[in-house]
């Protein structure tokens, strides 16, 4: 079922993810990388501290060590 596009806050697009069900594919275009930094790093947070799935991070627009460091100081 293909679902329209829809402009939103972080916080909302957050709970849209956090209720995708299993197998489904979603798109994520941001205005800026700030904003998918706040994204990824709730979403991997959330979903490491339910123990519900494990989280892949393949960087492309930021090295590894900053991904690590948000990560690090965002799961604090």
């Amino acid at each position: 079922m293909v679902k329209p596009a829809m402009q939103a806050s972080p916080d909302d697009i957050l709970q849209h993810m956090l209720q995708s069900n299993y197998r489904e594919h979603n798109i994520l275009v941001y205005p800026h990388l700030s904003m998918l930094r706040d994204i990824y790093s709730r979403y991997c947070k959330s979903q490491l501290e339910t123990g519900k799935e494990i989280a892949v991070i393949l960087p492309a627009y930021e090295n590894i060590s900053s991904v690590r460091r948000l990560l690090t100081v965002d799961l604090m």
